[in-house]
């Protein structure tokens, strides 16, 4: 949590999309730092696997990008 306050550089949280749903696939304990704190934004991969998923994204959350 002090590196975050201390705005230095930390990893983006990695997060999977499969089915509609979002899922921490890794750095859980950045997220829950970042919650400490009182973070509302910060960087993201989001990762996708399938196709289909993709074109669901996209028509949910293209407007976000």
């Amino acid at each position: 949590m002090d590196e975050i306050r201390c705005r230095k550089d930390t990893p983006p949280l990695i997060i999977n999309f499969d089915k509609g749903e979002f899922e921490i696939n890794c750095n859980n304990p950045l997220f829950e730092a970042l919650n400490r704190v009182h973070v509302n934004e910060y960087p993201v991969i989001i990762w996708i696997t399938e196709r289909a998923d993709y074109d669901v994204f996209l028509d949910e959350y293209a407007g976000y990008l």
